[in-house]
């Protein structure tokens, strides 16, 4: 059994968990709410639609391109977004026959369910869950964090030992006043904007009064939690207060901008930034110092087509589509290379 069967392999044991009625899904339904705070709604869409099960045989070819034939790969996984495990997996297998996968001390319950789902399945392909890196010089490492988390994991390793690191991301969409507010629902609700794909941004054209309207219709789309009462939070709604308008709704948080001196970031779930832009090259200026840490672009048309070329590393996605992406990669696509001495097959 080659790359190919074992990345099959955990489709296939991803597809036992999501089963409905099966062992394994009701356990996530029972154990997932409790250790995310997710609302078991959220956790049940979460594995119905972002879970990846199904590969075509092209998107599997992509797949096996995006990393090199190594001995072991270490897997450490980030705690925000419990399905993320799946590709994951899916990578370093793709990658290695032996892997090791050290998952979040918030997340521990999906990798588990995963191993116990991968060992019904035979095949070839060993995978270990750890507590703790025990990393050789000759091993490779899949590493998902924030990029002061993996700074320090890069640091820590010995000489000879390759990283590839999935940091810091968020996602940004465009369009206009016809933007389909289902579509966007679905885009800011799944995975609760706890994802590296998850909207943060919209950029908006036209009218002043056709986007402040639209604007005010997007606060009653979210059905996740309020934003916490951080700092961080507290500091953008000040912000806005000066500097914009702040539409809130039960939940949700939502600030609204016209062709502002510059980007403002919001925190993440329950929040979205809205920037009204009067041309298209004026949204390309205020997306150009926020490139580097964009990983998904939706939308449609022709502000969104602009600001694609601003950011060509990152992903596309068409309204609604942003958290499912094929399974034809990381879904990350900003690091084509893993670094030092990493590269990918050809």
């Amino acid at each position: 059994m080659g790359a190919r069967e074992r990345v099959r392999r955990v489709l296939a044991a991803a597809a036992a968990i999501v089963e409905p009625g099966g062992a394994l899904h009701e356990e996530a339904l029972a154990t997932l709410p409790r250790e995310t705070g997710w609302p078991e709604r959220d956790v049940r869409r979460a594995l119905e639609l972002c879970v990846e099960r199904e590969a075509s045989e092209d998107e599997l070819g992509r797949l096996l391109a995006s990393v090199p034939e190594e001995r072991r790969v270490h897997v450490v996984l980030a705690g925000n977004v419990f399905v993320a495990a799946v590709r994951a997996v899916a990578l370093a297998w793709a990658s290695a026959p032996e892997i090791l996968v050290k998952p979040s001390r918030r997340g521990t319950v999906f990798p588990r369910l995963l191993q116990r789902a991968l060992a019904s399945i035979p095949g070839e392909g060993h995978l270990t869950l750890v507590e703790h890196l025990d990393v050789a010089p000759e091993d490779a490492v899949h590493a998902y964090g924030s990029d002061a988390a993996l700074a320090s994991l890069r640091a820590a390793l010995p000489p000879g030992a390759r990283c590839w690191g999935h940091g810091h991301g968020f996602g940004v969409l465009a369009g206009d006043a016809s933007l389909d507010l289902d579509a966007l629902a679905l885009d800011l609700n799944l995975l609760l904007q706890q994802g590296c794909l998850s909207p943060r941004v919209l950029f908006l054209i036209g009218e002043e009064d056709e986007i402040r309207a639209l604007a005010g219709r997007i606060p009653a789309l979210w059905s996740g939690p309020p934003p916490g009462p951080s700092a961080a939070v507290r500091e953008y709604i000040d912000t806005l207060q000066a500097a914009g308008e702040i539409v809130q709704g039960p939940s949700f948080v939502l600030g609204l901008q016209g062709d502002p001196e510059g980007l403002l970031l919001p925190p993440s779930a329950g929040m979205l930034h809205v920037v009204r832009v009067s041309t298209v090259q004026r949204a390309c200026e205020l997306i150009e110092p926020w490139a580097r840490w964009v990983t998904c672009l939706g939308g449609s048309g022709g502000l969104a087509e602009a600001l694609a070329r601003r950011l060509p590393a990152a992903r596309r996605a068409a309204p609604g589509c942003m958290q499912r992406p094929p399974l034809d990669g990381p879904v990350d696509l900003r690091t084509s290379a893993p670094v030092p001495g990493y590269s990918r097959r050809p």
